[in-house]
């Protein structure tokens, strides 16, 4: 083999082996790049998974630990429309159960600041539930009151409301009541506030489209 030839041989075998190392160095930057997507995926489908379970699971704690006293039922006061700021009776209930209230509800939702009770009687009168709440009461206690608004069931109706009120008993943080009973607790139990809107959630006297019997999510 001529000198020349030998050369040319070289060169090819010299560039047949720049291109196979160049291959290999893009295969192994592929494979880096994909192993790095890999765990960035699976970590995101991890953290999508465990946010979908929390918000899925039960608020709060279970009945058994929420400290609830039984439910308390009241012989109804008339339910008569007042202007704002008019008196009335005092209510038989702390929080009030039922009784004259204004003319305009309250629409429902979580507040932060008091609403006047005699707007809210006129939601228990629709057949809504209200949660009256401390306003000093521990702060993952309101945090798990504003899940369960937020978490409302679409299909149920928007029927539940919660706002502050300074009548909550100190050995509680909040009241639950309907049209006629109430229920006060310690800590929030997603199963005893399902069980008490199974109970009572329109059945007030003045029933309104848009408010069903609740029926908790299975």
């Amino acid at each position: 083999m001529s000198r020349k030839l030998a050369e040319k041989r070289d060169r090819r075998e010299a560039q047949r082996r720049r291109q196979e190392e160049q291959r290999r160095t893009v295969r192994r930057r592929n494979l880096i790049t994909t192993g790095i997507a890999v765990v960035v995926l699976a970590g995101a489908v991890a953290l999508i998974i465990a946010e979908r379970t929390r918000e899925s699971a039960p608020v709060g704690v279970a009945a058994s630990e929420a400290s609830c006293e039984p439910i308390q039922t009241y012989e109804p006061q008339k339910a008569t429309h007042i202007e704002e700021g008019a008196g009335h009776p005092p209510y038989t209930s702390t929080p009030p159960t039922s009784g004259p209230h204004y003319v305009d509800p309250a629409q429902p939702g979580f507040y932060p600041a008091p609403l006047q009770p005699e707007q809210l009687v006129h939601n228990l009168e629709h057949g809504q539930i209200v949660m009256w709440y401390r306003p000093d009461a521990p702060e993952e206690t309101i945090a798990a009151i504003e899940a369960l608004i937020d978490r409302q069931p679409p299909a149920q109706g928007a029927s539940l409301l919660a706002a502050p009120y300074d009548g909550v008993p100190d050995s509680d943080s909040f009241v639950l009541t309907a049209w006629g009973a109430s229920q006060s607790c310690d800590r929030v139990s997603q199963e005893v506030v399902d069980e008490f809107r199974a109970r009572y959630q329109g059945l007030g006297p003045e029933r309104i489209p848009g408010i069903p019997p609740f029926r908790p999510e299975t």
